[in-house]
């Protein structure tokens, strides 16, 4: 319905605003200023600086995936160019959604197989999830908040994903190893073509056999046995580490003494967070994800909206760096297909 559209369309501007407003009413301006004041610009300088090592291991993450499927023609200077391109493109966007739109079809234009392209995604979301949940649930019993009622919940929150991502992760395992797409195969099978026809029609032609039948087996088997799924969950944890790690430099920065395991803690529930798809740029729920979850750790709002800030000039960094990267080399045709996957 067109009243419905619009609808959502004003609820995707005023919700960030709301949101800000809200948390704008819980700081105190002076102190914040102070806080500010007294803070180290170089440890903020070096916390924005390393912020593109966390995309640059998220490249190399998509890289390994893409390699697994298609082989050698899957070099990593494609991957690192069109991860940074898509997040500068998607930053705006509800829940990152336009930055993995642009990596498949980018990915697609060079290599084929969009069908292929959306289980790389779907792979390497589910197996992020699964350790954001794991260390959620893994670093829980070692911090001092068994009193917080929120806190708990998240934990209860994080156990069914944990469940949840390791099933869904058990399926595609159990696809790959071609068993035949009967009952709810079929149907996954189904719900995937009818998306993959929708974005051919978008874009006005059947990219690499979008409308084709989908043999879910086939499409699931590089992703089958072990070496995948630790290649994958190592280096999304090592984005949570490196995640972390920038922001004890923050911390640092404002002469605020945090544990490391507080933000190991922390940052795999705003990598959650970020993924409702109710504001442009995850703007008003950054902002107060991060005073309330802080916040249940002592730290004061102020602090938690500082560090907030400078994790946006890191984001803002990363950013520059892909518009740098579109602006001298502009979207990457890339011609017909490659090769499908091995």
């Amino acid at each position: 319905m067109l009243w419905l559209s619009r609808m959502r369309r004003v609820l995707y501007w005023v919700i960030p605003v709301a949101l800000l407003a809200l948390v704008f009413r819980q700081i105190e301006w002076p102190t914040l200023v102070r806080h500010l004041q007294n803070t180290n610009p170089w440890w903020v300088l070096a916390g924005i600086v390393y912020y593109p090592l966390v995309v640059l291991i998220g490249a190399l993450r998509w890289h390994v995936l893409l390699r697994r499927c298609f082989g050698p023609e899957a070099r990593p200077a494609l991957a690192v160019r069109h991860y940074w391109i898509g997040l500068a493109i998607g930053l705006f966007g509800p829940a990152s959604v336009g930055w993995d739109a642009y990596r498949v079809v980018a990915a697609a234009r060079r290599l084929g197989h969009v069908a292929s392209q959306v289980a790389i995604l779907v792979f390497e979301k589910l197996a992020a999830l699964l350790i954001c949940v794991s260390l959620i649930v893994l670093l829980y019993p070692f911090l001092d908040v068994a009193a917080s009622p929120m806190l708990r919940t998240i934990l209860e929150g994080a156990s069914v994903l944990l469940l949840a991502s390791m099933v869904a992760l058990a399926l595609m395992n159990r696809l790959g190893l071609g068993s035949g797409p009967t009952g709810a195969m079929a149907w996954a099978a189904a719900l995937l073509a009818a998306f993959l026809k929708r974005l051919a029609a978008a874009g006005g032609r059947d990219p690499a056999g979008a409308g084709a039948a989908l043999d879910l087996g086939a499409l699931m088997k590089p992703f089958v046995g072990w070496r995948p799924m630790l290649a994958t969950g190592g280096l999304s944890l090592a984005i949570q580490v490196a995640a972390a790690a920038g922001n004890q430099l923050f911390f640092r920065a404002l002469g605020y003494d945090l544990p490391f395991t507080v933000n190991l803690f922390v940052l795999p529930i705003l990598f959650i967070a970020f993924l409702l798809p109710i504001s442009f740029g995850s703007l008003g729920i950054r902002e107060g994800s991060y005073v309330l979850l802080y916040g249940q750790f002592g730290v004061p709002a102020e602090v938690a909206l500082a560090v907030s800030a400078f994790n946006l000039a890191g984001m803002m960094l990363n950013c520059a760096v892909g518009g740098a990267w579109l602006f001298l080399h502009g979207f990457d045709r890339g011609g017909e297909a490659i090769r499908r996957p091995t």
